[in-house]
């Protein structure tokens, strides 16, 4: 089984080592399935994981996340993708992807973007968030992810930032969109 990995699962695995995203990451090390990357693909990976908001937050230290990018390229299937596709009007940047996945002959793009998961499936491959991926892969999704934790475990009052990342790291927020509502905010213009 092939699958391309989008860049937010790469990021969100140098902010939450432990979170669902990171684990799919350690199913590629673990040789379940094969990443098929391109070089944009890599340069992308590379250009994220070094933007200030995120290396001030990542658990992960420098040395950690070159090794990481340093092991993608080394062992991941590094294709170049001959044809351009226009496939995401919402978000063309996505694109690449997808001319990745077509490329690689990939079976699965793995992603959290909104954009890539509306498209769902494209020349025979599937569009997935992480939390989808563990259906494929065999495994069975983590317990604060099934339908019977769902139902018994309410979504808490959280006191504290660091409380609430440690939920959202063992938790898939679209568990949990049935609790959420829209709030509406007014917000004063600048006075001065």
């Amino acid at each position: 089984m092939k699958a391309v990995v989008d860049t937010n699962l790469i990021v969100s695995a140098t902010l939450s080592p432990s979170g669902r995203r990171a684990r799919v990451l350690q199913a590629w090390h673990d040789q379940r399935f094969e990443l098929v990357v391109s070089e944009a693909i890599l340069a992308e990976y590379q250009r994220a994981t070094d933007y200030p908001e995120v290396t001030s937050r990542r658990h992960l230290g420098p040395g950690q996340v070159g090794e990481l990018l340093r092991e993608l390229r080394q062992f991941a299937t590094v294709v170049e993708s001959a044809e351009r596709l226009t496939v995401n009007a919402e978000d063309p940047e996505d694109d690449k992807f997808l001319e990745c996945a077509v490329a690689g002959g990939a079976d699965y793009i793995v992603s959290g973007d909104r954009h890539l998961l509306k498209v769902g499936y494209y020349r025979g491959i599937r569009i997935l968030s992480a939390g989808e991926f563990f259906g494929p892969l065999g495994t069975r999704r983590p317990a604060a992810m099934t339908e019977e934790r769902r139902t018994k475990e309410p979504l808490p009052d959280f006191e504290t930032r660091e409380e609430m990342a440690k939920f959202w790291d063992t938790h898939d927020f679209t568990d949990y969109m049935d609790e959420f509502k829209p709030v509406r905010l007014r917000v004063a213009k600048r006075l001065s």
